[in-house]
């Protein structure tokens, strides 16, 4: 009999915790002033964080080959205080719009 084959997926959200876009980062010269408030801020911090990185790469490797050496990784795991504030926020926001619209939601269901 063979051995079982154990297959772990994980979602890493490092944020700008490693990144590091050398010489591949490229900004176009127009700015589309519709797109400022979204790309436009998008555009900025990868400027800030080019060579820049606010995370230790070395730290970034030791945590994944912890990973790797673990029973039950997670299937999702923020690295960082930067990202797990951003889940934090983002799990927030969707826990009270989907409190605000919790009605409409059940309403679909076949009566049982």
């Amino acid at each position: 009999m063979r051995d079982a084959i154990c297959i772990h997926c994980l979602d890493f959200s490092a944020n700008g915790k490693v990144v590091s876009f050398t010489s591949s980062l490229v900004v176009g010269p127009s700015i589309i002033g519709d797109y400022e408030e979204t790309l436009g801020k998008l555009r900025k911090l990868a400027r800030e964080i080019n060579h820049n990185p606010p995370g230790d790469p070395a730290k970034f490797a030791a945590a994944t080959i912890a990973l790797v050496d673990a029973r039950t990784p997670p299937l999702r795991l923020p690295l960082g205080t930067d990202t797990l504030k951003a889940v934090a926020q983002k799990n927030a926001f969707v826990a009270a719009e989907t409190e605000t619209w919790k009605a409409l939601s059940a309403s679909t269901d076949i009566p049982a």
